[in-house]
């Protein structure tokens, strides 16, 4: 007797492929790491895991568009595995090393099978634009980079006209790339184009390379929701590596500039992980410092000259302790975001990242997906965007090294982009009031007072109508007919 059976719904089988995806790439990823202790092959193996899954995770999530979780993983992928295969030359037998590598790879999986595998990775279908609600953004954006640019050239207020200028390329691409029609497709990609040429020329100084990654990822999110294409994803991921040789480069020739010797170009990139291996490998070397580092990001920009005990971030701090020298100069030691949660809590403080960092990115990745697919209604919804793909571009720093550096870049960038809301927010109400007093004194009628009679406003003989309640219509109509009225009320 044959029995039908009901077949699996799509919730039960995305549940099946994610927990045999996470047996695969999660058991795997550990028995490589646990099991031996041999780094000539652990260091490869685990790098090219690394690698792998942070490609793939960058394809999926999102579908076709960019993701917080998808920046987190290009991370992942560079400052872990490629940084792994650079040190397996120089360190060929550093146990510390393939464990640091192993951690990087393994809590990368877990937060995504935890955390991002769910909601936060479906593609939304994008709302309605209403082009109108993004009118004020390009001309906005366009003077908050030219402001920002001439600040930087000028040497007067960098810190805060480089993050300005930064706000400004994003916001006007948004209103570019979301706000215009079709048929100004082709002028809207020259101009923003132009934008982020005008930024790299003329606002970025040599140092921080991620705030150019940081604004290139921005862009891309911006690009997606006007045109959705894996083309795009697949097309960043292909421009990874000569972007980066060209940064390798761009940073010696900055070296022979200022100090008359080549910078090691690739050291920004592979320090941050050596750094962690060290911390990781010898907790002893630092006293635990609690949740310190994270206070020190919250107040990161209360003004130093205003608070003589202001904490320092942990890339001082780790400088103070493995390089002196460096620190004395005003260098830092970048340690990933890893690195923060062993300083504070030891190894442990590892437990502590996974559901910490992992809940932030699926928080921030949920509200982008909504944002898009709410579609732009008003100036606010354009703002939320914007603020949203300016926080998710900022993982670069978060991964790279830690809360203060966030906090420092995209933090600010932030900040600026509130104070505009507050600003824009005020100057509508403002116009609102005033035009609202205009139309109620369209609406107003003059009753002259006559002796005897009831005209609802004895002591001014003054009725409103138009804007005014109900109660004071009901009282206007009690004027007999014949008296003569000024204004539209009859």
């Amino acid at each position: 007797m044959l029995t039908l059976k009901t077949p699996a719904s799509p919730a039960t089988v995305r549940l099946i492929l994610a927990t045999v995806g996470a047996v695969l790439w999660v058991g795997v990823g550990a028995a490589v790491m646990f099991l031996a202790e041999d780094p000539s092959w652990q260091t490869p193996v685990l790098s090219a895991m690394s690698i792998a899954f942070s490609i793939w995770v960058f394809l999926r999530h999102g579908g076709r568009y960019v993701t917080a979780a998808g920046v987190w993983s290009v991370c992942a992928g560079l400052f872990g595995g490629f940084a792994g295969f650079y040190w397996m030359d120089a360190q060929p037998n550093d146990t510390a090393l393939a464990k640091a590598i192993g951690v990087v790879f393994l809590t990368h999986a877990t937060m995504y099978y935890l955390f991002w595998a769910g909601r936060s990775s479906a593609e939304p279908e994008p709302g309605q634009v209403e082009r109108a609600a993004l009118r004020g953004f390009i001309p906005l954006g366009l003077i908050m980079t030219g402001i920002g640019a001439a600040m930087v050239l000028a040497g007067v207020g960098s810190s805060v006209g480089a993050p300005l200028a930064f706000t400004g390329v994003v916001l006007a691409s948004v209103g570019l790339l979301t706000g215009l029609g079709r048929r100004h497709g082709l002028i809207s990609l020259i101009v923003v184009a132009a934008l982020a040429i005008i930024y790299a020329e003329f606002v970025f100084s040599g140092f921080g390379r991620l705030v150019l990654s940081a604004l290139a990822f921005s862009l891309v999110m911006v690009l997606l929701t006007r045109w959705r294409t894996w083309w795009a994803k697949i097309a960043t991921l292909a421009a990874i590596p000569p972007a980066l040789i060209y940064l390798i480069g761009q940073r010696e020739a900055f070296g022979l500039a200022t100090t008359g010797q080549a910078l090691d170009g690739v050291g920004s990139v592979v320090e941050p992980l050596r750094q962690f291996s060290v911390m990781l490998a010898n907790p002893a070397a630092f006293d635990l410092a609690w949740g310190s580092t994270f206070w020190a990001a919250l107040v990161t920009h209360v003004p130093s000259g205003l608070w003589a005990g202001k904490p320092e971030g942990l890339a001082l701090e780790s400088a103070w302790i493995y390089a002196p020298a460096l620190a004395a100069m005003g260098g830092t030691l970048a340690t990933l975001l890893h690195g923060e949660f062993v300083y504070n809590f030891g190894p442990l403080g590892l437990l502590v990242m996974v559901p910490a960092a992992g809940l932030l990115i699926r928080w921030l990745d949920l509200g982008l997906i909504r944002s898009i697919a709410r579609g732009v209604a008003s100036r606010r919804d354009g703002l939320v965007l914007t603020a949203l793909i300016i926080a998710a571009g900022g993982m670069t720093d978060l991964f790279w090294s830690g809360t203060h550096t966030f906090m420092g870049r995209t933090g600010t960038r932030l900040l600026l982009l509130l104070a505009l809301i507050l600003v824009w927010t005020w100057g509508e109400r403002f116009r609102y009031r005033r035009e609202a007093r205009t139309v109620e004194g369209l609406y107003t009628v003059q009753v002259p007072s006559v002796p005897g009679v009831e005209t609802g406003q004895r002591s001014r003989g003054v009725v409103r109508s138009g804007l005014a309640s109900q109660r004071t219509r009901r009282k206007a109509s009690r004027v007999p007919a014949g008296i003569a009225t000024d204004g539209p009320y009859h």
